[in-house]
């Protein structure tokens, strides 16, 4: 059972609390608007009517609790749900599955000279795309998220194929596709199913989309204001302008991110 002066320093803010037994093990994570208030209600008569705790079983395991602090109720259910998965807490039982959210996969481009010839030849090894998925392979992917709901997810996609032109189309339409589609006459795909896209060219545009999903907008900055300055001073204006828009767009997304 907790202390009363372990509950006064449980601050009024959003964010996630982790009770914790003896031993300092995660037994339970939870949300809240307000930390103080929700975290009380645990450990008083009627406070909540779940059978684990209305019965005492939470209550008498819990020893201490750890509370973070974010800007808004939105990041208190991604931070809870990232911390239910990585912690597996034996009080907690829905978010444990990985099954409720959803993330954007991302695999690595392959090397078309590497050892493996025929993984190499594929274009869809050299040319990956961004998906969206529900569950989190041990595959060597990388993946980003998790999203609070399909919109997000999609939206976050689209902002991708619009500023960063990686292919959308699927691995079979890849392979077999004779003439560029829609999406590459709009500029929203380079085209490698039918332009003569080079791997080099391809990988730093994955490289540049790992970045922007990674949060590492500064260094990718740098990068696309490098590209930028090259291409203009080869007057190869089309291009500029593509890399301008994209650093435009990043921007936005840097000023409005917050950093829990």
């Amino acid at each position: 059972m907790l202390a009363g002066d372990i509950l006064d320093r449980v601050p009024t803010e959003p964010g996630v609390y982790l009770f914790k037994d003896a031993r300092g093990a995660i037994i339970y994570v939870g949300k809240a608007k307000n930390l103080r208030t929700r975290v009380r209600q645990y450990f008083r008569p009627g406070g909540d009517e779940r059978f684990f705790v209305a019965a005492g079983f939470l209550g008498k395991a819990v020893a201490d609790v750890e509370t973070i602090v974010v800007t808004s109720s939105k990041e208190a259910l991604l931070l809870e749900n990232h911390l239910i998965k990585k912690h597996q807490p034996k009080f907690n039982v829905k978010l444990r599955d990985d099954k409720q959210y959803l993330v954007l996969r991302l695999v690595d481009p392959k090397d078309p000279g590497a050892k493996d010839p025929a993984a190499a030849e594929r274009k869809r090894d050299v040319f990956p795309r961004v998906e969206v998925v529900r569950n989190i392979r041990d595959d060597r992917a990388n993946y980003f998220g998790p999203y609070h709901s399909a919109t997000s997810a999609r939206e976050t996609l689209r902002t991708l194929n619009r500023h960063f032109q990686l292919r959308t189309c699927t691995d079979h339409v890849l392979e077999t596709r004779g003439r560029p589609c829609l999406q590459y006459q709009i500029k929203r795909c380079s085209g490698p199913c039918a332009i003569d896209v080079t791997a080099a060219a391809y990988a730093e545009q994955v490289e540049d989309v790992k970045m922007f999903l990674g949060g590492k907008n500064a260094e990718l900055l740098t990068r696309l204001r490098g590209r930028m300055t090259v291409r203009a001073e080869r007057e190869d204006y089309e291009v500029a302008a593509v890399l301008r828009d994209s650093i435009e767009a990043v921007e936005r997304t840097l000023a409005k991110q917050h950093i829990v």
